[in-house]
């Protein structure tokens, strides 16, 4: 997988040690859409307008590639905001020899200014502003 405006470490790899830039949010997405193999997260956070995450997944013989859904959601104060989920395709990589640790980064420019931004994980709900 190739970032839309190209940007990728500049060491060619079969998608195992890419780091993704400025990949735009799928808005109003379901994960039930989307693959949404095992990952760990290792760091999260926001600068200005892009989120990065650092990641450790196993495998080591396929292309595995990530994107980041976004749903609107509404808590229980009545206030809308945007509640982001990470997809990961691990391509049915079956070797688990290798623990990879990448750093990811999404465009979030599209989203709402000021309205709550949430990542979730499974293990963590992560409030970004």
């Amino acid at each position: 997988f190739q970032a839309e405006d190209g940007i990728r470490d500049s060491v060619a790899s079969r998608g195992l040690g890419d780091v993704y830039k400025r990949q735009d949010v799928i808005p109003h997405a379901s994960t039930s859409d989307f693959p949404m193999d095992a990952y760990a997260i290792n760091e999260v956070a926001l600068m200005g307008d892009e989120l990065s995450v650092n990641v450790s997944y196993g495998g080591g013989c396929e292309q595995h590639s990530f994107e980041v859904l976004g749903a609107d959601t509404i808590d229980g104060a009545g206030v809308k905001g945007s509640v982001l989920v990470l997809s990961h395709d691990a391509n049915d990589d079956n070797c688990f020899a290798e623990i990879l640790e990448h750093e990811l980064c999404f465009n979030l420019a599209t989203l709402a200014d000021g309205e709550p931004l949430y990542f979730s994980h499974p293990d963590t709900l992560y409030q970004l502003n």
